[in-house]
């Protein structure tokens, strides 16, 4: 799985108050501000993920229902990382979607290279996504931060 990683410099003020507000405090503070960049990658993903429009059914349920990876989008938040994007329901599709995949016919095996009968291109949406979103998931996090500093500290100036 492909790795995203944002940097965000120019908080030495809001760092140096969590830490003057302890260890504890200071790790629910980045978690919740962690949640609120989260929300923002898991609408953009939604935004441009793609959406089936006719109602065929195969075997097994495949494919997915209308509107089911657009819908399945998620966010989790972990100590001190987010991560956004397909949940266990529609993951399979989801990376099928976004880096391409072979057509197998039933009982064939791709990576023999038995049974292959075409490929179906890439429709990048998750990479897209985080593109576009980066910046505004970094403001939120940052006033996310602020705020929840400014509800417990009396205001000094800006952060």
């Amino acid at each position: 799985m492909d790795e995203i990683t944002v940097e965000i410099t120019g908080m030495a003020g809001i760092e140096a108050k969590l830490v003057e507000m302890g260890e504890t405090w200071a790790a629910d503070a980045v978690h919740k501000a962690l949640g609120s960049a989260g929300q923002i990658f898991r609408d953009a993903i939604s935004a441009l993920a793609p959406m089936r429009t006719d109602d065929h059914t195969g075997p097994k349920g495949f494919p997915l229902p209308p509107g089911a990876l657009k819908n399945d989008i998620m966010y989790q938040v972990f100590q001190k990382t987010v991560a956004a994007g397909t949940s266990k329901a529609t993951g399979n599709v989801g990376l099928w979607v976004e880096y391409g995949h072979n057509i197998v016919a039933r009982g064939g095996n791709a990576r023999k290279g038995r049974g292959v009968l075409g490929r179906v291109s890439p429709h990048p949406f998750i990479r897209p996504a985080f593109d576009t979103s980066a910046g505004a998931a970094e403001q939120v996090f940052v006033d996310s931060l602020r705020a929840q500093l400014e509800t417990v500290t009396p205001a000094e100036g800006a952060l």
